[in-house]
């Protein structure tokens, strides 16, 4: 279980002690900052297949990062090792029922209906190096504690079969299909049905 003491709203809520020597670091709002040691994260997890994503990628990553603290309800979380190292980061923030999370269907569907209801993650990556640790659980875990929406949504590729895999473990149902960016399937995790929304933490 997770172990979480967390700072005042929008601050940094600590290092928690951890498996494999690693912690875990949650930022809220502001206090959130585009490092380089989150930027060089970034770049790891999704330099393989089937993104293969390079220098270009990464600075438009850095360039959105302005208008992604800003969104409401902006949380960051970093795995760190021992070492200091930061191996896995996820990153979301509260998702309307008009954005474009929601390309290709009816929101509603999902019982995403209601504005300010529904969390986004935009990004939840471990490093290569570090993977199979339970690492991606714990950062899943981390963004969504105290988290009170019901739902949460995120794209997934459908030739990331092992990303998506694992979130079906994770009680994520398919939803729908981004129209124009064909790779992309959008889920959707309802943790109200769960009884999961309004407690701290999420279970894994």
């Amino acid at each position: 279980m997770l172990v979480r003491s967390r700072a005042a709203e929008g601050g940094h809520s600590g290092t928690v002690n951890a498996a494999y020597g690693v912690g875990i670091e949650t930022y809220d709002g502001l206090a959130a900052t585009l490092t380089a040691e989150v930027r060089a994260v970034y770049a790891a997890v999704y330099a393989e297949a089937p993104y293969r994503d390079g220098p270009a990628e990464v600075a438009e990553f850095a360039a959105e990062w302005p208008g992604l603290v800003a969104q409401p309800g902006f949380r960051l979380v970093l795995a760190r090792a021992g070492t200091g190292e930061v191996v896995g980061l996820a990153l979301g923030h509260l998702v309307q029922p008009a954005s474009g999370w929601w390309a290709g269907f009816d929101p509603a569907a999902a019982g995403a209906g209601t504005a300010g209801r529904s969390f986004g993650i935009a990004e939840l990556g471990v490093h290569p190096a570090w993977r199979r640790r339970g690492l991606a659980s714990r950062l899943h875990e981390a963004l969504l504690a105290d988290r009170r929406e019901p739902r949460v949504v995120l794209w997934v590729r459908a030739d990331a079969r092992a990303a998506a895999a694992t979130y079906a473990r994770w009680g994520y149902r398919l939803v729908g299909r981004v129209p124009d960016r064909p790779p992309y399937q959008v889920m959707c995790l309802d943790r109200s049905a769960a009884g999961e929304a309004n407690t701290a933490p999420v279970p894994p």
